[in-house]
């Protein structure tokens, strides 16, 4: 309505001189992927952004002479509402415009939790890259327990784990080398691992995947107690020898302080009989 009917300077300066007519539209961009991750089930959002544009119509010519930005706004089919070259022809039409917010329209939508899709994980989306999210390390003793979650999924994923590249069914036990122990490598219907009493033959390479996507990477070493304790005792007695390091000299030192002193020192019959006269001190007073 400004464009077509103020008498500002500004706006009458667009409509008698430049002869442009000017119109605020919307230029809408595409919808974004669906938001699925760290929402309710059946609750996923998708969005798309509308940008304020000015459209221009040329209707006449006029004299510009050697104004470059006056030549772009006639040739120009539309212009940012907060564009910079508006701000210097037309201040007071672009404090108007520019101030006007990019518009957000959203809608729901049904997806998978995709964390790289979503931009949580970019780079890691399966075929872009060999490398794994997430790395660590563990190392066990013989005999302890360690359960492990995929990091980034959901029941709604499809995790797969494995051990030095051989799948790990969900649901089931991975069978000992020696049948007459008990499974120690065991994958429930939630997709949780776990190792349990885990010996030499549970040391390995880990991974799992969330719908393809190379998520984590856990290299496992296990250790004996008998080498972890003896360990263990090593290390307690260097700490012995260093206290000992530190208090033995003292120790030594005021021994001889005390021996090349001892002629100054009363003796038991010259504190005796100290200690009496005290006592008759106390008693006269």
């Amino acid at each position: 309505m400004l464009f077509n009917h103020s008498e500002g300077v500004e706006f009458r300066h667009i409509r008698e001189q430049l002869h442009v007519e000017m119109e605020m539209v919307t230029i809408w961009g595409p919808w974004g992927i669906c938001q699925v991750c760290g929402r309710p089930k059946d609750e996923g959002i998708r969005k798309k952004v509308g940008y304020c544009r000015i459209k221009l119509t040329q209707k006449g010519s006029a004299s510009l002479q050697n104004n470059t930005d006056l030549h772009f706004i006639k040739n120009a089919n539309e212009i940012a509402c907060r564009s910079k070259i508006l701000g210097r022809i037309l201040p007071g039409v672009s404090n108007l415009t520019r101030i006007i917010p990019n518009f957000v329209q959203t809608e729901a939508c049904q997806g998978t939790c995709n964390p790289d899709a979503e931009g949580f994980s970019k780079g890691w989306k399966a075929g872009k890259t060999s490398a794994f999210k997430y790395r660590k390390i563990f190392v066990l003793a013989e005999g302890s327990h360690l359960t492990l979650v995929c990091p980034e999924s959901t029941l709604e994923n499809k995790v797969v784990w494995k051990k030095n590249g051989k799948v790990l069914e969900a649901g089931k036990s991975v069978t000992p080398p020696n049948p007459e122990d008990e499974p120690r490598i065991i994958v429930d219907t939630f997709n949780t691992l776990y190792l349990v009493s885990v010996k030499e033959s549970e040391e390995g390479n880990y991974t799992c995947q969330v719908d393809d996507i190379r998520m984590q990477q856990i290299i496992i070493f296990t250790i004996s107690k008998a080498r972890i304790l003896t360990q263990a005792f090593v290390r307690h007695m260097m700490y012995l020898g260093l206290v000992l390091s530190l208090t033995l000299p003292c120790y030594c030192a005021g021994l001889v302080i005390v021996c090349s002193k001892k002629r100054t020192y009363k003796n038991y019959e010259e504190l005796k009989e100290e200690d009496a006269r005290k006592h008759r001190y106390l008693k006269l007073t």
